[in-house]
């Protein structure tokens, strides 16, 4: 599991993993969000702009009656998004870090 508050340094053999450059506590995450069907209508994204004051951008999705994704970016502090991610997965939704957490 990644935190993106902690830095880590990208090399050839973690290139494909989530790196992180936190420079500032304004941070920009891109991030897959995976809904499974029990959850697929719930406003989990509304949440959390109310709940951890976190503006997602919807770059892609896909939502069915059974299954849903959305491809967003997570722009915030880091601590919130850090909170809201934990968040996201313990109600079930699946988070996968896409790529560099840049500062916003």
């Amino acid at each position: 599991m990644h935190s993106i508050s902690r830095a880590s340094v990208p090399d050839a053999s973690t290139a494909s993993s989530a790196s992180v450059i936190f420079v500032s506590a304004e941070v920009r995450v891109r991030v897959k969000l995976t809904f499974p069907e029990a959850l697929v209508r719930r406003p989990v994204l509304a949440h959390l702009v109310r709940e951890f004051d976190i503006d997602p951008d919807i770059r892609r999705a896909d939502i069915a009656d059974s299954v849903g994704w959305i491809v967003c970016e997570l722009d915030g502090q880091a601590d919130r998004i850090d909170a809201a991610v934990a968040w996201l997965r313990n109600e079930g939704i699946g988070v996968d870090l896409l790529g560099d957490v840049l500062e916003s």
